[in-house]
């Protein structure tokens, strides 16, 4: 099946702009002998050559492509072969870098596309009792676009099908139509530049709703308040921004961003040398705990992101007990008290631990990068990176913490060590997120302070202490809300978005750190819903 279907996509050779996957007439489909398959592949280009997108055009990241195409044809797709999603301040979603042009990308979306159609329940997809009538096909592609059918777009479908039924059977040409439409520019991108106006259209609002959300496209309820133009209306799209951000999809969401925001996004436990001292399955459990914590705190109690890195409560398994050291836990996941362990919220989880460390030895420096980076979203001068500290050749008595003190005060590294010196608040964990032997690591190592001018300096004498601290800062909020509203933007703030960003920062403030609260302001924000100019 999956051979007999790039057949027809080579011979179809699908190409097009935005909206318009087309079957050229002067290729008539045959029944030939079958090509080999490295022979079948697409001749078709998803957007014009160039240094960059037409701006408000932007393709699917990864994770949206693969949930997309379980939410339209009900396959679990794999897409992990195709090209990584580049990163933009730590986000994988930046709109200009969203794009499908290399030819092996290109293939790599043909295979994707053929095992999903192949394996695709095409009776519920398109349940056409003989030869698929103009309404039928209407009415799986509008779901698979999220947006009106044109008479011009039907016709290039309508075209596909007829050609494809005169090769293969009913069933082959319905999977043929299935396998195009994963294809079609019209799914792999969307659009933000609005029908000549200042604002999107209805159909790409709700799109921008949903991706935003839940990292998927709209269901059938807001695609219908969409379709009739009523999305439109203030009252009709407050309640649908409140009936999404309910939904437990975006929980799963925002745990994505969180992963995003904190750089947990490409964790890999196998690359640290100690990680063959534990069982290779803990490496999913330190995952979980995670998002457990992230959708406890932030979406199920909305506790407010100080709670994030302030609680005292999390869940783990009996492999992960192991690494936390923490007694009594059998079984499965449960919910265990962190009080007495000198461990407190999400930067003292064994998974931000590990994801912040070295391969193997220290990692202070690497740990408190993370700090400065990446929660603060504060960038270095020009010499970092330039200027090694040396440290001194005979310590004599001096702790390996006290050999990096000088380093804060001496030009021009104190202008990096000053903070960069906070990741020894934990650094008292190992590369796996266990504590070291405390002979070996003493508890006074872990003393400090986070000294990011013009703010107060956070001082703190452990792991806990500098959560605390490190919670409250003001630095955290305003990195966090720059952070959620370019997310949901997906590019970098620019100046003319200052003012909201200062309404937006005060009001997560005011509100206790409530994520959702911050997700909802943005999403009923005039910015959101404007078009994307030149």
């Amino acid at each position: 099946m999956a051979t007999r279907l790039a057949v027809i996509a080579a011979l179809l050779a699908c190409e097009g702009t935005i909206g318009n996957p087309s079957a050229d007439p002067r290729d008539p489909l045959t029944p030939d002998p079958p090509l080999s398959p490295e022979l079948a592949e697409p001749v078709f280009q998803l957007e014009p050559e160039g240094d960059r997108l037409q701006p408000g055009i932007r393709g699917l990241t990864h994770t949206e492509l693969a949930r997309s195409i379980f939410d339209v044809t009900g396959v679990e797709a794999d897409v992990s072969e195709l090209p990584a999603n580049s990163e933009e301040y730590h986000l994988g979603n930046d709109a200009d870098s969203l794009t499908y042009r290399d030819g092996a990308a290109l293939r790599t979306l043909l295979r994707i596309a053929t095992d999903v159609a192949a394996a695709a329940d095409i009776g519920r997809l398109l349940p056409c009792a003989g030869t698929c009538t103009d309404g039928e096909l209407r009415a799986y592609l509008e779901v698979a676009f999220a947006q009106p059918l044109s008479g011009e777009e039907l016709a290039r479908y309508r075209d596909i099908y007829d050609r494809a039924r005169t090769a293969l059977n009913g069933e082959e040409a319905r999977r043929a139509i299935v396998q195009a439409s994963l294809m079609s520019p019209s799914f792999l991108y969307r659009t933000e530049i609005g029908d000549g106006g200042r604002s999107l259209t209805a159909t790409e609002l709700a799109k921008k709703l949903s991706y935003f959300a839940w990292g998927r496209p709209p269901d059938a309820e807001l695609r219908a308040v969409a379709f009739d133009g009523s999305l439109l209306e203030e009252s009709v799209y407050e309640g649908q921004v409140d009936r999404v951000l309910a939904d437990e999809r975006t929980r799963e969401r925002m745990v994505e961003f969180i992963f995003d925001w904190m750089g947990l996004d490409h964790f890999d436990l196998q690359s640290k040398v100690l990680a063959s001292e534990l069982p290779p399955e803990v490496e999913a459990s330190m995952v979980e705990e995670a998002v457990r914590m992230i959708g406890t705190e932030l979406f199920d109690e909305a506790r407010g992101l100080r709670s994030l890195f302030t609680t005292e409560t999390t869940f783990m398994d009996e492999m992960l007990a192991d690494v936390y050291g923490v007694e009594g836990v059998t079984g499965g996941f449960q919910e265990v008290s962190l009080a007495g362990t000198g461990r407190r919220g999400i930067l003292t989880t064994p998974l931000v631990l590990s994801a912040h460390a070295k391969e193997m030895g220290r990692s202070p420096m690497q740990r408190g990068h993370f700090l400065v980076a990446e929660l603060m979203c504060l960038g270095f001068g020009p010499e970092f990176g330039e200027v090694t500290a040396q440290l001194p050749e005979d310590p004599g008595d001096e702790t390996f913490r006290e050999q990096f003190a000088n380093l804060q005060v001496v030009e021009p590294c104190n202008n990096c060590h000053r903070t960069l010196n906070a990741g020894f608040a934990f650094d008292i964990y190992d590369n796996v997120g266990r504590r070291y032997a405390a002979d070996f690591v003493p508890d006074e190592e872990a003393a400090g302070v986070f000294n990011a001018l013009p703010y107060d300096p956070v001082e703190f004498d452990n792991p806990s202490e500098a959560a605390l601290g490190l919670s409250e800062h003001p630095l955290l909020t305003r990195c966090f809300v720059g952070q959620t509203y370019r997310f949901a933007q997906g590019s970098r703030s620019v100046d003319g978005d200052a003012e909201l960003l200062g309404e937006l920062e005060t009001a997560f403030d005011e509100s206790a750190g409530d994520v959702l609260a911050l997700f909802r302001s943005i999403a009923l924000s005039e910015r959101f819903a404007a078009a994307v100019r030149e």
